[in-house]
């Protein structure tokens, strides 16, 4: 006599489904946590600068790197540079900007970005 259990599992279409359902789930997990790259043109705010000074380019190309789940989810309206005017060069009047001047969620790192450095322009009015 067979067990209600071996009966289920002898059954073909049960064994097909199954097997189908857990090859989807599978998928989904190592699809969803593949480490992909993205590049993205993001805008450079200054704080602690004049009033009368602006960065020069006002944008730079930046690569990031992460699971493709949480790019997915990433706003790129709020990727953005974030750099301290005070600390400009004043002989050269240029930026240095590093990766930790980006805020991004845990998981995501910046791979590069182009420029590294931005000249500051005056606003000549």
């Amino acid at each position: 006599m067979q067990s209600l259990a071996a009966k289920i599992a002898s059954n073909s279409i049960v064994r097909k489904s199954m097997a189908l359902i857990l090859g989807y789930s599978a998928w989904i997990m190592v699809a969803d946590s593949h480490i992909t790259r993205v590049s993205l043109d993001v805008p450079i705010y200054l704080y602690n600068s004049q009033s009368d000074q602006i960065s020069t380019p006002n944008h730079t190309l930046v690569t990031l790197s992460g699971a493709r789940e949480r790019l997915a989810h990433l706003d790129w309206n709020e990727v953005a540079f974030h750099a301290d005017a005070h600390t400009a060069d004043p002989a050269e009047a240029t930026i240095e900007l590093w990766p930790t001047d980006i805020l991004l969620p845990s998981g995501i790192n910046v791979v590069d970005y182009k420029p590294a450095q931005v000249r500051l322009t005056k606003i000549v009015a």
